[in-house]
């Protein structure tokens, strides 16, 4: 029955969504057509700057609305007027909810590669114009390519732990992500669906309220782990900027030295990215496991 239920609630979604989505690609080939337009360098740097905060807006408003639809569907199906239809059902009252999380987070995962797309294509069209304007047949954006894929050979050779565990993090966080807001809106409907009024916005001011709070809670987080690594590198090490040219002298090469540069600051990366895993997997967890039991123990729509 859980299968059948998505099918439902992956149609209803299908209505709006794709269509958005194809808004999304639309705006981001106008954003290539600007970058294509753009004549001499000093244009072309302040057309990116345009072109790259409208894209910006464009992939935030994707995301933003995605939630928003989403939000619409699990409050009308299941807190509304049309809750009592749907607990009529002759399915588990935990697959109604669980096809209402997964839903939300397949919709997630297409935003997240409508998304990738909207960046790739303007990013593309960016490099082609610049190995142009280059004027050199693009050897010296190779050279660059071929240095940064270096560095990245290198930092590979010297910290193959640390790159993969960024990578499966990343992975995680992402994952994390794509049930986290289905999850923590079930939830703040769940436990707001006995308000006598305004029930709809009570939800989603207590959805935003958490969300904010969360997002402050890991900037805050972030900002404290990166502030107290770099203090205790700059104790050991001097000054951060005195690292590269003492690494170049027992590295011998300058890929080495900015490898060991990335490798201090990926340490700091692992750490916060463990945190916001860590938080984003519990807020989740929790927020599907009471959705689950307050809509199977505590309903009460009336």
């Amino acid at each position: 029955m859980l299968g059948k239920l998505m099918k439902y609630d992956m149609r209803y979604m299908a209505r709006i969504l794709p269509w958005l989505y194809l808004g999304g690609v639309c705006l981001s080939l106008l954003v290539t057509g600007g970058i294509m337009l753009f004549s001499n360098d000093l244009v072309m740097i302040f057309g990116l700057e345009i072109v790259l905060q409208v894209l910006s807006i464009g992939i935030e408003a994707i995301a933003v609305c995605s939630t928003i639809f989403m939000i619409v569907r699990i409050y009308r199906n299941m807190f509304s007027d049309e809750g009592y239809l749907t607990f009529t059902l002759p399915v588990k009252t935990g697959d109604i909810i669980n096809s209402k999380i997964l839903t939300g987070a397949v919709w997630t995962f297409f935003s997240y590669i409508v998304s990738a797309i909207m960046a790739a294509i303007p990013a593309a069209a960016a490099i082609f114009k610049l190995t142009v304007s280059f004027g050199d047949g693009g050897s010296s954006l190779l050279k660059a390519l071929d240095w940064i894929v270096s560095l990245f050979i290198e930092v590979l050779k010297t910290s193959p732990i640390k790159v993969f565990t960024i990578i499966a993090l990343f992975v995680i966080i992402a994952a994390a992500l794509m049930f986290y807001g289905p999850s923590l809106y079930s939830f703040c409907a769940a436990v707001t669906h006995r308000a006598k009024k305004a029930r709809a916005f009570a939800s989603i001011g207590m959805f935003i309220g958490i969300s904010y709070a969360i997002m402050f809670i890991l900037s805050a987080v972030v900002i404290a782990v990166y502030v107290i690594g770099i203090t205790s590198f700059d104790r050991i090490y001097g000054e951060i900027g005195g690292l590269l040219p003492t690494s170049f002298t027992l590295f011998g090469s300058l890929e080495g030295a900015a490898a060991e540069l990335i490798g201090v600051f990926m340490d700091l990366a692992i750490a916060a990215m463990l945190i916001i895993a860590i938080v984003l997997c519990a807020v989740t967890v929790f927020s599907w496991l009471m959705s689950l039991r307050i809509t199977k123990r505590k309903l009460n729509l009336n």
